[in-house]
Formats: C-alpha cells, sequence, structure tokens
C-alpha cells in the first residue's frame, strides 16, 4: 500500500470511531469475567470505541489496463479512500464500510503537501519504534496510536480527544495479571497466524 500510495499527497483526513463488534465484545466479556458486560449497562460512556482514520489522497499516478497495455488510463485527478489503523499490527486498507454506528469527524488540515509515507515515518521518528509499531491494551492501543498522529499533524485538541478517546471502561476495570497476559497474547497469535497463512497464499 505505501508502494502504490505512500508519496501521494494527502487530502483530507477523517477522524473515526467505531463501537465494538459482537465478537469483540463477547471476547472482553469472556476475559473479565462477565465485568465487562456488568459495566457497559451501567452507562453508555463506559462504552469503548476503536477510532482509526480515514486519509484521502490524490493519486496522480497513470496506471495502465491490464486488458489492454495500449489504453493506458489516466488517474491524475483521482480521489482514493484509505483506512488507516492500529489492532494487532498497522493496517492501511483500500477496505473500509461506513455505516451509522461509526462517527466521522474532518480534520482541518494546514495548507503544505503531506503524504501518507511522511505523515508515519515523521510519526514513527518521534515516538521510537516499539510504540510505534507494538500492541497493548493500555499503553499502545488504537486509540493511542492515533493521538501521536493528531500530534504529528498539530491537531491534538481537546475536542478531538474527547472525540476518540472513549477508555472510560479502562479505568473502571482492572485485570489480573493472567487476564492482561492473555489480552496482550491475542495480538501475538493473530500476527502468527496471518503471517504463516500469507506465506502459504504464495504458494
Amino acid at each position: 500500500m505505501l508502494a502504490k500510495y505512500g508519496n501521494c499527497k494527502i487530502n483530507n483526513i477523517y477522524l473515526v470511531r467505531q463501537p465494538f463488534g459482537k465478537i469483540l465484545s463477547y471476547l472482553c466479556d469472556l476475559f473479565t469475567l462477565f465485568q465487562y458486560r456488568k459495566l457497559i449497562s451501567l452507562s453508555p460512556d463506559n462504552y469503548p470505541y476503536h477510532t482509526s482514520l480515514i486519509i484521502e489522497i490524490k493519486n496522480e499516478k497513470n496506471e495502465k489496463n491490464e486488458k489492454n497495455e495500449k489504453n493506458e488510463k489516466n488517474e491524475k485527478n483521482d480521489i482514493k479512500f484509505l483506512l488507516l489503523e492500529k489492532n494487532n499490527c498497522i493496517r492501511i486498507s483500500e477496505k473500509m464500510s461506513i455505516d451509522k454506528t461509526k462517527g466521522i469527524k474532518k480534520l482541518h488540515l494546514d495548507k503544505c503537501k503531506l503524504t501518507l509515507n511522511k505523515l508515519l515515518r515523521t510519526t514513527k521518528k518521534r515516538i521510537g519504534n516499539n510504540k510505534f509499531f507494538s500492541w497493548d491494551i493500555y499503553k499502545h492501543n488504537c486509540q493511542s496510536f492515533i493521538n501521536e498522529i493528531l500530534i504529528t499533524i498539530n491537531r491534538y485538541n481537546d475536542d478531538n480527544k474527547e472525540f476518540i478517546c472513549k477508555d472510560k471502561i479502562l479505568q473502571l476495570y482492572t485485570p489480573s495479571k493472567f487476564v492482561l497476559f492473555l489480552i496482550n497474547l491475542l495480538p501475538i497469535i493473530q500476527n502468527f497466524i496471518e503471517k504463516y497463512a500469507f506465506i502459504l497464499s504464495l504458494y
């Protein structure tokens, strides 16, 4: 994705927050011995959100039509939308869905030539590889990653922080060391499965 779109100019950035899906909610309920369900029922403010960014870029590359190499498709003014998020790892995807459960907020960007490569490299250089790449439910989750991106583009303010930082449940519930170990083990297992599933797909 970075090889394809990394040097394209960013036109707009949108903050996105999405409530946990049924599967993730079930896992949270299981790991917390059903304390998660209890806390959620007490107040809607306790409900956690997954946060991400939608990056609107201007695709300035010309792409050739695979069916006929003589026909060249000019996409100089083509607008692309990319999803940037951090789950078990940092993901950049052309595939995304927008429905009524998602909250979206457009960010005002300074008039400067900002690319996806520059955005990620500047953030990684500032916070370091460990904080940038690793995942931890408290220290390096999706919200902290998006916060760091906002700092990079000078848009980390109270309004944006309030929009994405719905981590009240983490303040109310303190998991045991064993539960915390299991939660942090999940992305490692997922990375392992995805890595070897990708390798097998090459063959």
